[in-house]
């Protein structure tokens, strides 16, 4: 399913236009099976779901109404209606995979593997289209910077931001030297891929997620110091690199020309004018000799002559030759749009413009900006769903954070391995909706992958002191 939905932002046209529709079968043919295996295990058990699990679902489905109802307020209701309805699958795929888990921590290990696996097989093929098309595999300018099997630099780098701490987490647990370095190498590739990318905000995620399974999983006072430094020295040591690569803005320089400064002329008394009126004139009308009204002045604007001094058509909003006022480049152009995405909220703060509007709502008009959303989840849901929406989806990780931190109190083992893994996940996905719009938006490269890292954290988080009475079963690896 990961490599489906990152073939649906692949590098290529066609790939991208044959993956689209075979995502969603693909995901609708995992929930089905994830709902008949939470069901069989739950009769087999006659027992409800987790409490913590509940709660948790009970938050979900409460925004996934607010998502519905913004239909009668959206600016496109049929896009609203048509995006909840396929969060409302990801939702019901991801509960489901956390109550067949909750009580076996094996099978929770295997829903980690798969998810930390597709990443690695799509880092993978973007090192397959690296060495057999080199040209696709990048995106040139003033920037070298690798895209891989993604569609642009960012979706490689989202994607392994967010698998990283579970990859950091298996490699921990693994029972022998071969799978840890099989774990380790994995996790190697992507972080290789995100540096490559050049993308500061994956690597700042990739970081912090991956920081909290190493400083609070590895055993030893020695290890745990030796391996937060070891990370704190690769994903600086990537930031350090982008900076330093990165060549300087071009300087605003505004083609507009001023308007001429007013003459300054002596004031003349009032002459009577020796000019007679025609006798059939109006009263009132200028006489014969009187002075024709001056012409309007000239446009303040040069006319261009050659259409190939014209900016491209995507970006003539914004273009700064066409503009009085420079706009800042900080965090390649995102403050200018999110400060633009900010006056469009002013206007409908409390519930937005609809759920899954946001490319619809916001407009491009910055010429440092790429991008046709605010590439900021946060400003994403207040422009869809409001102050509502956003209260909510606080509301779950704020539950999910605190209630973890207590359970790794309470819990011991694999069962802590894995709340830490998801904690890690948690972290990764704050920091990332800094830079993107993607939590909502089901067809994302790295949605899945956190939402059902989420869902699995929630059992243990929101009811910890239950965890040890569960029941667990063997795995090959050895979890007790």
């Amino acid at each position: 399913m990961v490599v489906t939905f990152a073939a649906g932002s692949g590098f290529t046209p066609s790939l991208k236009r044959h993956a689209s529709d075979t995502r969603w079968i693909v995901l609708m043919i995992v929930c089905a099976a994830a709902l008949l295996d939470a069901i069989r295990r739950l009769v087999a058990t006659r027992a409800l779901p987790p409490r913590g699990l509940l709660r948790f679902g009970l938050l979900a489905a409460t925004f996934l109404v607010v998502a519905v109802i913004s239909t009668a307020w959206s600016v496109s209701p049929r896009l609203t209606f048509e995006r909840a309805g396929s969060l409302t699958i990801l939702f019901v795929l991801a509960a489901a995979i956390a109550s067949s888990t909750a009580r076996d921590v094996a099978a929770r290990v295997r829903v980690f593997q798969g998810l930390a696996a597709g990443a690695i097989v799509v880092g993978l093929l973007g090192l397959f289209v690296l060495v057999f098309d080199y040209d696709a595999a990048y995106i040139g300018g003033e920037v070298w910077r690798y895209r891989g099997f993604g569609e642009n630099p960012n979706t490689v780098a989202i994607l392994a931001a967010a698998a990283l701490p579970l990859i950091l987490g298996l490699a921990l647990r693994a029972g022998s030297r071969g799978r840890r370095a099989a774990w380790l190498a994995g996790g190697l590739l992507l972080v290789a891929s995100i540096i490559a990318s050049e993308s500061r905000g994956g690597l700042l995620a990739a970081g912090a997620g991956t920081l909290i399974v190493a400083a609070l999983g590895v055993e030893g006072l020695r290890n745990r110091t030796a391996a937060v430094a070891a990370l704190v020295l690769v994903f600086a040591g990537g930031i350090a690199l982008r900076e330093a690569l990165e060549p300087p803005p071009t300087p605003f320089a505004s083609q507009v020309a001023p308007a001429p400064p007013p003459i300054p002329t002596k004031p003349v008394p009032p002459k009577k004018s020796k000019s007679k009126q025609h006798p059939r004139a109006k009263p009132g009308s200028p006489g014969k000799h009187a002075k024709r009204p001056s012409p309007t002045p000239r446009s303040i604007v040069p006319k261009v002559r050659k259409t190939a001094l014209l900016p491209r058509e995507e970006d003539e909003i914004g273009h700064p030759g066409l503009s009085k006022k420079s706009t800042t480049t900080l965090a390649s152009g995102r403050l200018a749009a999110w400060s633009g995405a900010l006056d469009l909220i002013g206007e409908r703060p409390i519930l937005g413009y609809g759920f899954g509007t946001e490319q619809k709502v916001f407009v491009d008009r910055w010429f440092y900006f790429n991008g046709g959303m605010t590439e900021n989840s946060y400003l994403g849901l207040l422009l869809q769903v409001g102050a509502v929406g956003l209260a909510l989806i606080f509301a779950m990780g704020a539950a999910l954070a605190a209630g973890g931190l207590r359970a790794l109190r309470v819990l011991r083992g694999d069962e802590q391995l894995l709340a830490l893994m998801g904690l890690g996940v948690l972290v990764a996905a704050c920091a990332i909706m800094v830079i993107q719009s993607y939590l909502y938006s089901v067809g994302n490269v790295a949605t899945a992958t956190v939402w059902i890292s989420l869902f699995a954290l929630a059992p243990v988080a929101l009811e910890p002191r239950a965890a040890p009475k569960r029941i667990r079963a063997a795995a090959p690896e050895g979890v007790s």
